[in-house]
């Protein structure tokens, strides 16, 4: 049985392939017997055979040339071997371990083309993403949305990030390097409130040209000169100071600041170079400014607007002033170039219009004997005149300065009263229209029409014996029936005063007397015992015994006397629109205390203006910047010193200074400068020439002069009509016209 099994397995062998491979034909060397074949898989393992499984199977640990089976034999080694390619390649798809090639095997493949399953661009044998070799076997690149970081910074292939994308105006630029201000790149994935946003960037660190450094654009105003253009290009610049101010060195437009660009600069003092006290933008040096920036000023030899000379100098005391307007006497300058008898010369100059003072009007040092009165010295003062009659007679009325009476004719001021002492061949001169008496003595007079009537003091006022019958609501007081007699009105209350000026007096019986006003010390030595009632030239008490409602006005007496009257007021502030002829008890519609209402603004409204002191006044009110102390009509034939503002002022002599309505007040003449008032209502008004009744009815820049109609008013022959002069007294700044 054994026997057959073997023959048939040697004639399976013999049909079946390479006997070769199988049996093997052994002889006895030495007994020449031949020796049957080995067979390799016979199951018995014999010479040459490294193992025989008695079996046909390549994959298992026997292959069926009884070898034991190896990685590279070519045979898959079920179990132990993924693969077996019967190579020793390692770049395959089976590894020379047997195992299949996979991705991060740490083998490169190299037998399949790019786009081959399994394809590997590299193989670093991990899974990292972050390194050369990505763990899908891909070879790492910039732009793959991977960040490399097994690089140094210094290295070419270093990435700052790697957003995936090719975009160059991103965080992440397309060489995988973090964008930067500077780099060329604009960015455009920040908005302008984020510090990263970039305006511009042209890949320089230059300050000075279209883009910063810090990646904005070049503007004006941001302390950076641009080099890059000239300045007269359009936004080139000559110098940014960082500010968009126009008034320095640097305008709002970079532009470097000059004389002519129509900006005055206000950063710098005068005298240092490059001030400017104007500019017009304009290279006309005749106008208000000139070609060097300078504001028309008197003292630069030179002619203009405003000035009436110019000798190029500031010294105050020749022909032109350091104000530019011509010296004349009573502007307060004492000429010192000319010598005594020249015409212009000076003796004096107080500055004032008041001829009554040490100064007259004609500028020559007053004197007693010259036919002034001076009025600005207490009795007993060096100088002091009770009268000035111009000559040197002393036997008239006025002897040395000093009145001389017999009679109270010979006495001025229609009140004044002649006391002579006993056994003195002449008398003194007061005044009964301000006087109080103490005692009889005071009022001790031999009156002119009965030398034996005398006046007695009762109640401090100088009366008559025989009282007067009333007459007319009004009582005659003072004096007699043929001479000067005063006449006093009875009341209950101030409100029944006629006169703004009276108030209710009790210690007078109840007869409306003056109300004096002033402080002590402002007031001559008769009033200043007696009166003390607001201040000269300011608020006084009116109607009421306590509110400084009323205005105080100075009035000059006699005998070196002066005193204030206060006229009643209302509850008005300053600048309040008021109106004249207002009855004396509605206080609403009254300007308050130290105001009177005066001027006329275009408006035709006249307003609540603050009283002040006049020139040579005793009262220390002055007027606040902005406005002028002068003479202001309060209504239609009274005026007093108030504050005009500059908007209502006017000049006399102007045709058209107050609008078609108004006029330019005509007062008195020391200043051609006045305030506007209304003209007359219109069927009242009349042309230059016609009759007249008042100045308001006369047109602007004439006034009514009686005899003549209406006539021009004038600084010189120039304003006149042909064939008329200009009369101007001695001391007046203007005049009138008059036939030749």
């Amino acid at each position: 049985m054994q026997s057959r099994l073997v023959i048939a397995l040697i004639a399976l062998a013999a049909g079946c392939g390479d006997p070769s491979s199988s049996v093997r034909d052994h002889r006895d060397a030495g007994a020449g017997a031949v020796v049957p074949p080995q067979l390799c898989g016979n199951g018995i393992t014999e010479d040459g055979e490294d193992c025989d499984d008695g079996n046909r199977f390549d994959d298992d640990g026997c292959t069926n040339s009884c070898a034991l089976a190896r990685c590279g034999d070519g045979f898959v080694h079920i179990g132990q071997e993924d693969c077996d390619d019967g190579n020793r390649l390692d770049e395959d798809g089976c590894l020379n371990t047997c195992r299949a090639a996979y991705c991060g095997d740490g083998v490169l493949r190299t037998d399949l083309t790019l786009g081959g399953d399994g394809f590997e661009g590299c193989d670093d044998g991990n899974e990292a993403d972050d390194d050369a070799c990505l763990g899908a076997c891909v070879a790492a690149r910039c732009g793959d949305a991977i960040q490399r970081l097994d690089l140094a910074q210094d290295h070419p292939d270093f990435e700052v990030c790697d957003d995936g994308n090719s975009a160059e105006d991103d965080a992440c630029l397309s060489n995988c390097r973090g964008a930067r201000c500077g780099d060329g790149v604009t960015r455009r994935d920040r908005d302008q409130a984020s510090p990263e946003f970039e305006a511009c960037d042209d890949g320089n660190s230059v300050d000075d040209d279209a883009c910063s450094s810090r990646c904005s654009l070049a503007r004006c105003g941001d302390a950076i000169v641009r080099t890059d253009l000239h300045p007269s290009e359009p936004d080139g610049e000559a110098c940014d100071d960082g500010n968009l101010l126009d008034t320095d060195a640097c305008t709002s437009g970079c532009q470097a600041a000059r004389c002519g660009d129509g900006i005055v600069r206000s950063d710098l003092a005068e005298g240092q170079p490059g001030y400017e006290d104007c500019d017009d933008g304009n290279q006309v040096t005749t106008d208000g400014c000139s070609n060097e920036c300078r504001a028309p000023a008197c003292g630069n030899g030179r002619l203009e607007p405003g000035e009436r000379c110019d000798d190029g100098n500031r010294i105050d005391p020749d022909a032109c002033l350091s104000n530019c307007l011509p010296a004349r006497c009573g502007d307060g300058v004492l000429r010192r170039d000319l010598l005594p008898g020249a015409l212009g010369y000076e003796a004096c100059d107080d500055g004032n219009r008041v001829n009554s003072d040490a100064c007259l009007n004609v500028c020559a040092t007053a004197r007693c004997g010259d036919g002034v009165r001076r009025t600005d010295l207490r009795d007993g003062a060096v100088g002091f005149e009770a009268c000035d009659d111009g000559n040197r007679i002393d036997d008239d009325a006025c002897a040395s300065c000093r009145h001389t009476c017999f009679l109270h004719s010979n006495c001025p001021g229609g009140a004044g009263r002649c006391a002579v002492a006993a056994g003195a061949r002449r008398g003194q001169c007061f005044d009964l229209r301000y006087h109080r008496c103490q005692s009889d003595s005071d009022c001790e007079f031999t009156d002119a029409s009965d030398a034996q009537t005398l006046v007695e003091c009762d109640r401090g006022l100088c009366r008559m014996r025989e009282f007067a019958q009333a007459i007319v609501g009004i009582e005659c007081a003072l004096g007699n029936a043929v001479h000067n007699r005063l006449c006093l009105q009875p009341c209950r209350n101030h409100q029944e005063c006629r006169k703004p000026y009276a108030r209710c007096d009790a210690t007078l019986q109840n007869h409306c007397w003056y109300n004096f006003c002033g402080r002590p010390n402002e007031l001559s030595s008769d009033f200043s015992r007696q009166v003390n009632n607001g201040r000269l030239a300011g608020p006084c008490a009116g109607d009421h015994d306590n509110p400084l409602d009323g205005s105080c006005y100075e009035v000059g007496l006699d005998n070196n006397q002066w005193v204030g009257v206060c006229f009643e007021g209302g509850t008005l502030v300053s600048g309040a629109a008021c109106r004249w002829g207002v009855r004396r008890d509605q206080d609403q519609l009254q300007c308050g205390g130290g105001l009177r209402c005066t001027g006329y603004d275009r408006a035709g409204l006249q307003h609540c203006r603050s009283t002040c002191n006049p020139p040579g006044g005793h009262g220390s009110v002055n007027c606040a910047i902005g406005s002028t102390c002068m003479p202001g009509l309060f209504s239609v034939d009274t005026f007093a010193w108030v504050c005009i503002v500059q908007a209502e002022q006017c000049d006399v002599i102007s045709r058209n200074s107050c609008g078609d309505d108004g006029r330019c007040t005509v007062i008195e003449t020391h200043s051609t400068t006045s305030h506007c008032s209304a003209l007359a209502a219109p069927q009242d008004r009349v042309g230059a020439g016609a009759a007249c009744s008042g100045n308001s009815q006369c047109p602007d820049g004439y006034y009514c002069h009686q005899g003549a109609g209406c006539s021009a008013l004038c600084r010189s022959v120039a304003d006149c009509p042909v064939g008329q002069r200009c009369s101007i007294a001695v001391g007046a700044a203007y005049g009138g016209c008059m036939p030749p």
